[in-house]
């Protein structure tokens, strides 16, 4: 963003102070350097050099999910979360922000070693930790961190009936949640569509973007390359945040590649269900503030014996936004607080989202109760032949 373009943007923002009344961290804080507009307002301050505490102004910046509410929510058209942005990127960020954002996320190699050892501290060290002193959560003991997926190669057995798609699975289905991936690979080939999932694709960028660390630049351009050579037309994300990241990058590129949601690709293809497999499930849907198509929950609602109940609180934000869970743990919890209490009472088993930091954010508000969190997709393959861990093949 150009210096120009932000004074443009200053300038639009005048104050209403509409953005508050839907922003998740001003309703806990209500404080007015943590509402949207504050933060507009430390950032003209930092932008035309009169910021006295640039400590303070990092603080306040930092109290920000990035959740996009203000923006989408201002009615002067004001894209609040890329003035803080740009703001963040010109403030130093902590030892432990740069370490992850410049050199763990950005690296497969430095990951699966980070993988490796967390594993070996679960069972050596956090066990123990959690059982004797009641101090660390549960819901981090129990972290599903796995090393990378090691996928055979695709070989679905018959000549795809559809087409072939490129899959982009990101970090998190990668090195988390690998079920997600595993979900996805098995739903499209067992519907006819033959899956690419091109080597050394990077962590998307979208962390680094909002955090404004400039390692989004590089690993954007790298993605670019790589998928921009893909042949397939069609690019799939099950990450709302990855799904984000990507049309931002290909909006600006030459490439013509169509960048799709996959519950928003099953349901354009008009994907069919095995009216025998009934699920007999009753589940509650969190929409992630990331996700601007409901394709995952109707989706949802169309299989054979799930109840999808409507409530509340579905759309309401859960207070995790990347690392805000772990910057700011008690601002986080009280945004969630009200969003887990009100899932304990709706008498639910499940609970569905796309995202996996809110699926990661909704386990510590719900890690006494038995409620389960599952991708979409984990509930959809199910409906194909049991269980989808062990089903998805693709091909490098």
């Amino acid at each position: 963003m150009n210096t120009n373009q932000m004074k443009n943007y200053l300038n639009k923002c005048v104050r209403c102070g509409q953005c508050r009344s839907v922003c998740p961290v001003f309703e806990v804080i209500k404080e007015e350097g943590a509402a949207p507009r504050g933060k507009v307002f430390i950032s003209s301050l930092l932008f035309a050099g009169e910021l006295s505490h640039p400590g303070e102004a990092n603080n306040y910046l930092s109290l920000c999910l990035q959740c996009r509410r203000c923006s989408n929510q201002c009615p002067s058209g004001v894209p609040v979360h890329r003035i803080i942005s740009e703001a963040r990127s010109r403030l130093p960020g902590s030892l432990p922000c740069n370490i992850l954002y410049n050199y763990l996320l950005p690296s497969s190699f430095l990951k699966e070693r980070a993988v490796g050892l967390f594993q070996m501290a679960q069972k050596c060290v956090l066990e123990n930790l959690a059982g004797k002193t009641g101090i660390l959560p549960r819901w981090l003991k129990d972290l599903p961190i796995h090393q990378k997926a090691e996928l055979p190669p695709l070989s679905s057995g018959h000549t795809p009936s559809r087409d072939t798609v490129t899959y982009y699975p990101g970090c998190a289905a990668t090195y988390i949640f690998p079920g997600i991936a595993r979900a996805v690979l098995t739903v499209l080939t067992q519907h006819g569509w033959d899956v690419i999932i091109p080597s050394d694709l990077s962590c998307c960028g979208f962390a680094h973007e909002t955090a404004g660390n400039a390692k989004s630049k590089a690993l954007g351009a790298n993605n670019y390359s790589i998928l921009a050579k893909s042949s397939p037309a069609t690019i799939i994300t099950s990450c709302p945040s990855c799904n984000l990241a990507l049309k931002e990058k290909f909006k600006n590129g030459s490439a013509a590649k169509q960048i799709v949601d996959i519950s928003q690709f099953l349901m354009q293809n008009n994907i069919t269900w095995d009216i025998n497999v009934r699920l007999n499930l009753k589940l509650a849907y969190h929409q992630p503030c990331h996700e601007t198509n409901p394709a995952s929950k109707h989706l949802l609602q169309r299989l054979p014996g799930i109840n999808v109940i409507d409530w509340k609180l579905e759309t309401t934000c859960c207070g995790g936004g990347g690392i805000f869970m772990f910057q700011h743990p008690s601002v986080s919890s009280e945004i969630l607080k009200p969003k887990a209490k009100a899932l304990k009472k709706i008498g639910t088993r499940t609970l569905a989202t796309t995202c996996p930091v809110c699926s990661l954010q909704l386990r510590r508000g719900l890690q006494d109760s038995n409620i389960e969190i599952l991708h979409p997709l984990e509930i959809i393959a199910c409906n194909l032949a049991g269980h989808p861990n062990e089903q998805a093949q693709y091909h490098n």
